[in-house]
């Protein structure tokens, strides 16, 4: 199993380096780089929490690591010019800067990635709906009830592979750009009035983020639907969903080239914002942003990826697209008719006619 390799990996390190502290060398290779004392209490420390993960099979994120090693210190006699001897005390982590580059140290060192040390990223990822998780058929995790925020969704992948899910009377899937919106959505408990599963990526999804979505579409078959941005970075962001990459890029341009499909999610409706909606909402006057530069590049393939999809909706895409020449208008547009319009009228209208709707391909 890669978990015993990785565990011997770090026994192995952890005894080359006492074996060159023993002798009075000091452990400086190209590796490591181990150029001072509170380096390589870093590397030690945190290998001994890697391999505690390994060895009972639990898995910790980058912050949570950090949040548990920030209050450590190291305390060092250091002489003065009148040789007399004054003791400094400093943190080992005074910031995740410093445990983020240890855990990239120590990733080179034993060639194996994050994963493979039971260590994810930070979550960006948010989950919630009338859903359960079940990690490896024993734990089971009712997201309303125990999550009322919305369940942090981990980095690991490997993780997520564990993972099952079960409907606890959700209709649709809804993917959400923006957390803001998210969290309204919460607020307004809309998930118990139109029972539903929502996912918030914080803008563009993580490899994680996306890698879930896939995984519960396929295994509850729902309809799933996007609540985005009316500008063109709204529209790649649903793709992203349905392209997944095996890295993750911050380049929205480099993933509207993915020629990667998979049939199983052959439709993301377009939810909104549209800009008939704007329109009809009295909006678009009002909100109306214009394109940036990066905008209107981003608009141009877009436009040219999606002339010949969503055969049934060729019209109505290209007259959204058209219209998103002229400017773009953020959601929280909708705010201004009323404290809870987005999730009494707004969203439950749109969804009822969501076959109606431009699926993003």
């Amino acid at each position: 199993m890669k978990e015993n390799i990785t565990a011997s990996k770090i026994e192995k390190w952890i005894f080359y380096i006492l074996q060159k502290l023993v002798k009075g060398k000091f452990v400086i290779t190209e590796e490591m780089k181990l150029h001072n004392s509170i380096v390589l209490c870093r590397v030690f420390l945190l290998m001994d929490k890697t391999h505690a993960l390994l060895v009972h099979d639990s898995y910790a994120n980058q912050r949570a690591l950090f949040y548990e090693m920030r209050h450590l210190k190291l305390e060092r006699n250091i002489a003065t010019k009148d040789s007399c001897l004054n003791t400094k005390c400093s943190y080992l982590f005074p910031s995740q800067i410093q445990m983020d580059t240890t855990i990239r140290r120590i990733s080179r060192m034993l060639s194996s990635s994050r994963n493979e040390m039971h260590i994810y990223p930070n979550s960006k990822g948010f989950l919630t709906g009338a859903m359960a998780l079940i990690h490896n058929c024993s734990s089971y995790i009712d997201c309303l009830r125990e999550f009322p925020d919305g369940w942090c969704i981990p980095g690991s992948i490997e993780y997520l592979k564990q993972l099952h899910f079960k409907n606890l009377g959700a209709q649709y899937i809804i993917v959400i750009e923006k957390h803001g919106i998210f969290k309204r959505l919460l607020e307004d408990r809309f998930v118990h009035y139109l029972p539903s599963i929502l996912i918030c990526g914080q803008g563009y999804p993580s490899v994680a983020t996306k890698f879930l979505f896939q995984r519960i579409a396929s295994e509850l078959r729902l309809p799933c639907l996007g609540l985005v941005d009316y500008n063109p970075h709204g529209l790649a962001l649903l793709q992203t969903y349905r392209n997944p990459t095996e890295k993750e890029t911050s380049d929205p341009e480099k993933e509207l080239t993915c020629s990667s499909r998979n049939d199983e999610f052959s439709h993301i409706y377009w939810l909104g914002l549209h800009f008939s909606q704007l329109s009809h909402l009295n909006l678009w006057d009002k909100f109306r942003k214009p394109l940036t530069t990066r905008d209107q590049v981003l608009l141009a393939k877009l436009r040219t990826q999606l002339r010949t999809q969503a055969e049934n909706h060729q019209a109505v895409l290209e007259y959204e697209l058209s219209a998103m020449q002229d400017g773009k208008v953020e959601l929280q547009a909708i705010y201004s008719l009323g404290h809870s319009y987005l999730s009494r009228t707004y969203l439950p209208f749109a969804i009822f006619h969501y076959e109606d709707l431009v699926p993003s391909i």
